[in-house]
């Protein structure tokens, strides 16, 4: 209500508290990012039924931990304020309060569950303390610029109206291409950690060039920093002239 519409030109903290708030109160407007779960469901029912995390299986989490991460609440962040869009753009300085808090509500709640969870599953399975560490550091870029990155294909790719998620419910999600792109493009940021985390490779490369996972590890570490770094950049940025531009509509 008008309450929550107080809330979203104040601050990164009040947006992500109304961001929050729509999420309990309508959670069916989050279905959409359950998608990536679906890729989980094969390794998962392996782990369950035989009782051990297979090496690959806390590389995937940390993927798809990133991926549902970005898209929770960045990835239609000017469709999303529906009918208080222009109460929130007329504001004094919206644009870096409404990103900044989309960002930081994905963030607080996926980062550390994504985290968590590739530390406890990699510390479980078979590989070793280093690249488990390297892994979970990894993890930490990826899911940290997923937001970011989310954020410009949202206000590129906009959806403003609501669409049916059920037989009988409606809601305003982000646009199908919307997620593709986005999807596209976190893999892309994502690709350097997963392959140099992956058994085989690592082994196979560790083996043909001579050096270590730990080596082999931190590249892929730094690969996925720098386009994060430069993808989540750019799409910020054009997140902000976006929400700015409704200034003068």
């Amino acid at each position: 209500g008008s309450r929550l519409a107080g809330l979203l030109p104040q601050s990164m903290a009040g947006v992500a508290a109304v961001d929050w708030t729509r999420a309990r109160r309508a959670p069916i407007s989050l279905s959409y990012a359950i998608y990536p779960v679906f890729v989980l469901t094969t390794p998962l029912i392996e782990t369950i039924q035989t009782g051990s995390v297979s090496g690959s299986f806390p590389v995937l989490v940390a993927f798809c931990g990133a991926w549902i991460t970005g898209a929770l609440f960045t990835l239609n962040v000017v469709g999303n304020e529906g009918a208080v869009l222009p109460a929130t753009v007329l504001s004094p300085a919206p644009a870096r309060a409404l990103i900044g808090g989309h960002i930081a509500a994905g963030a607080l709640v996926g980062l550390p569950a994504t985290v968590l969870a590739v530390a406890a599953l990699g510390v479980a399975g078979p590989q070793s303390p280093a690249s488990v560490v390297t892994l979970t550091a990894g993890t930490v870029v990826v899911a940290g610029c997923a937001g970011p990155i989310a954020t410009g294909i949202g206000a590129a790719l906009p959806r403003h109206e609501a669409v049916s998620v059920s037989r009988s419910r409606k809601a305003i999600i982000p646009s199908t291409f919307g997620f593709a792109v986005y999807s596209l493009v976190v893999g892309i940021v994502a690709l350097p950690l997963l392959i140099t985390h992956t058994g085989i490779i690592t082994t196979l490369v560790a083996n043909t060039v001579g050096i270590s996972a730990v080596v082999l590890g931190s590249v892929g570490i730094a690969i996925t920093a720098v386009l994060g770094v430069a993808f989540g950049l750019f799409s910020v940025l054009y997140a902000l002239r976006t929400v700015e531009s409704y200034r003068f509509d």
